[in-house]
């Protein structure tokens, strides 16, 4: 490979590990509102992840707190990423899940309307078990 090639491989390289070390991450983010209890910081570097990017970003930080038993905040942010992205499958999975799994969760965060407005179950049906 010629110099100049290589050179753009590098120069391009390097602007990932950038980005990457300069952006907050997602899981240090959980594990401040897991321990604050507050998930606004957490919603704020969600929503700041460009449009195509954050239904996965929501994805892995919900995963984490689902998987903490921390349902309630992962709830929270599963009506975030429903208002933000409606259309997603990962969206209806969500949905689907908070509601069979955690039927006192899903009656108390989400109301009727939401449900309403939001939940496709025909899509969730779609999904399977990992969205």
């Amino acid at each position: 490979m010629s110099p100049i090639v290589l050179a753009l491989i590098g120069g391009v390289i390097v602007l990932v590990l950038a980005k990457k070390l300069m952006s907050p991450s997602v899981n240090a983010e959980v594990a401040r509102a897991k321990k604050s209890k507050d998930l606004l910081p957490l919603i704020n570097v969600l929503a700041n992840k460009k449009s195509s990017a954050q239904p996965d970003s929501f994805n892995h930080a919900i995963r984490q707190l689902w998987d903490d038993y921390e349902r309630e905040m992962a709830a929270v942010l599963v009506k975030e990423l429903a208002e933000r992205h409606p259309e997603e499958r990962i969206t209806q999975y969500w949905l689907d899940q908070v509601q069979k799994v955690e039927p006192e969760v899903a009656e108390k965060m989400f109301e009727d309307s939401f449900i309403e407005n939001y939940y496709r179950p025909e899509v969730a049906a779609r999904c399977g078990s990992f969205g």
